[in-house]
């Protein structure tokens, strides 16, 4: 974690792969406690044009739970930017970034 603005942390986290493996390489970059409330969250899905991007959120904020973030309501991360950027498979990536108080 590093300071982004005074009284906030922020956090980046890098998934490659596949979405299933996800919860696994979660575990591996956030060792701390669940957040009980992010501030902001910005992901970036990078990889083929496949499914829809509100499912890909669900999955991943359903990998998260517990580990990452407390839990995914609204009263726990209300401010969430989601994007997709066409890459190849071998390029697919997920780009979390959080900001918590």
């Amino acid at each position: 974690a590093y300071e982004i603005l005074s009284g906030l942390v922020g956090s980046e986290m890098c998934i490659r792969d596949r979405m299933k493996d996800c919860r696994a390489q979660l575990a591996e970059q956030w060792v701390d406690e669940p957040l009980d409330y992010i501030h902001w969250m910005g992901v970036t899905f990078y990889g083929p044009r496949r499914g829809d991007l509100d499912n890909l959120l669900g999955g991943l904020l359903d990998a998260g739970n517990q580990l990452v973030w407390a839990d995914d309501r609204v009263s726990n991360i209300d401010n969430v930017h989601v994007r997709h950027v066409k890459a190849s498979t071998k390029d697919a990536r997920i780009i979390i970034k959080i900001i918590w108080p």
